[in-house]
């Protein structure tokens, strides 16, 4: 904004650095395309921000610090994307269990629906690891 004048002395930086919210989604450059996206992400990452410093509301007024709300939304992308990673490699893990009891069921479905009429290396193999890795979670619940 700019500077606080007190009588007889000198000016105090006030706010020199915050912009007004309209920043996010006003212009060119703007890292928002519209008002909603803006308040949205403000919302998302409410607490990074305050904690960072990077939106203040005065005069109920919200402004914003380009630098530091840039820095905090790079990270919380950063964060995202590796969330998005890891949920795929979780979901993976998931599909390969799943492929792997369906041949099971189905293996056993076929040999009579005990394990000891199986004939085959690959069907036992997968029992035993089935046994092995109790923490496999085949419901498809979420892992936490």
């Amino acid at each position: 904004m700019s500077s606080i004048k007190i009588k007889g002395g000198q000016p105090v930086p006030f706010m020199a650095d915050f912009l007004p919210l309209k920043s996010l989604w006003d212009g060119p450059a703007a890292p928002y395309p519209s008002e909603f996206a803006a308040r949205w992400a403000i919302r998302k990452m409410r607490p990074e921000l305050a904690e960072a410093r990077a939106v203040a509301m005065h005069r109920n007024r919200i402004m914003v610090h380009p630098q530091r709300f840039a820095a905090v939304a790079e990270d919380a992308a950063v964060q995202q994307f590796a969330r998005s990673t890891q949920d795929e490699h979780v979901e993976a893990k998931r599909e390969a269990c799943r492929s792997a009891v369906d041949r099971l069921n189905r293996a056993l479905f076929i040999h009579g629906g005990e394990p000891g009429n199986l004939e085959s290396t690959t069907v036992r193999e997968l029992i035993a690891d089935e046994v092995d890795e109790p923490s496999s979670d085949t419901t498809g619940g979420d892992e936490k």
